[in-house]
């Protein structure tokens, strides 16, 4: 009765080993996907790290032009003269103007000559 067993245990243990073998190479397989993926993750970190760097080189860059500009824009209005003062003089011009201008318009009017260009 063993010895009719015999060969039924060999193809067990032959579909055992094949299986193991399977199991075996299809491990390194995941071994192999999950080191291309870390690899890639690696690579994308890395990407992403210098990216970040050089836009923050550029912000930097740029932060440091618009303090300069800052300071500029600052001395220049500090060397500008407080024109205030001559509010009151231009608005005693414009208002002697705006007479000047309606008595020549009243001269106008009450002259006896044509308009010009008539």
């Amino acid at each position: 009765m063993i010895l009719r067993k015999l060969p039924m245990l060999g193809r067990l243990y032959a579909t055992i080993a094949r299986l193991d073998a399977e199991r075996i190479e299809a491990l390194r397989r995941v071994e192999q996907s999950e080191a291309r993926r870390l690899a890639a993750e690696a690579e994308i970190r890395d990407y992403c790290d210098q990216e970040i760097r050089r836009l923050n080189e550029r912000i930097e860059a740029s932060s440091a032009l618009n303090r300069a500009l800052t300071r500029e824009r600052d001395a220049a209005v500090a060397r500008l003269p407080d024109l205030t003062f001559m509010k009151g003089s231009v608005e005693r011009i414009v208002a002697t103007l705006a007479e000047k201008n309606a008595v020549v318009k009243d001269q106008t009017s009450t002259s006896h000559h044509p308009p010009r260009g008539m």
